[in-house]
């Protein structure tokens, strides 16, 4: 079993086109330095759950839901960035923390630049926290301690247009009904092994080979 798990972690194919959502909006964030000044290296691509009293602020981003309604153009889903302070806030503080960083990520994610950046890592990506939202009202209590630390989760969308994830796809070799393997390469490979040659090195009649979808 053990086997098994370990091929996920470093797989050479893809699940989804959105599986990579996470990882690239939190390899921008760490890029940004106003957000290294305020998390250090604490924003996560996943939901950590074992944090330390010492590790706040923290940021942590993952992606909870997603669907598609057709076979083709789109797919949707939503990332949540949850932003959890230290418990030892003050009490103008909680309100005034929460706010700066609600804003700073909202600034972040509006910025063309910033999509842009994503959607290089990201292909198809059509949309990114055209809706945002934010509830300032949560918390969250460290594996170490009991106090609940002020928790802010901030939810936006991102859409992949599938006509460009296949388009992608194809770029990579395959298709979407071989979506695991490069067919098309062996394909090109096979045209280039048929490209027969005469006696006096010149290329020989054309062949056409029909591949059976």
């Amino acid at each position: 079993m053990a086997e098994r798990i370990e091929l996920l972690d470093r797989p050479d194919w893809f699940l989804q086109p959105g599986d990579r959502i996470t990882a690239s909006i939190v390899e921008e964030l760490l890029a940004e330095p106003v957000m290294a000044k305020i998390f250090g290296d604490r924003i996560l691509p996943f939901k950590k759950m074992d944090f330390s009293a010492r590790d706040f602020p923290a940021l942590r981003v993952y992606s909870p839901t997603g669907n598609k309604v057709a076979e083709t153009w789109y797919l949707n889903g939503d990332v949540r960035a949850e932003v959890i302070f230290p418990a030892s806030l003050r009490h103008n503080e909680n309100q005034k923390f929460p706010d700066l960083v609600t804003s700073a990520l909202l600034a972040l994610f509006r910025a063309q630049p910033f999509f842009e950046r994503v959607r290089a890592k990201v292909p198809g990506l059509n949309q990114l926290g055209w809706s945002f939202s934010y509830d300032k009202d949560l918390g969250f209590i460290a594996r170490d301690a009991e106090d609940i630390n002020p928790l802010t989760q901030i939810t936006l969308n991102y859409r992949v247009n599938l006509n460009e994830w296949d388009e992608y796809l194809e770029s990579d070799d395959r298709t979407p009904e071989r979506p695991f393997e490069k067919t098309l390469g062996d394909l090109e490979k096979m045209y280039i092994e048929l490209q027969a040659k005469n006696d006096d090195n010149t290329t020989a009649d054309t062949v056409d080979i029909t591949v059976k979808q």
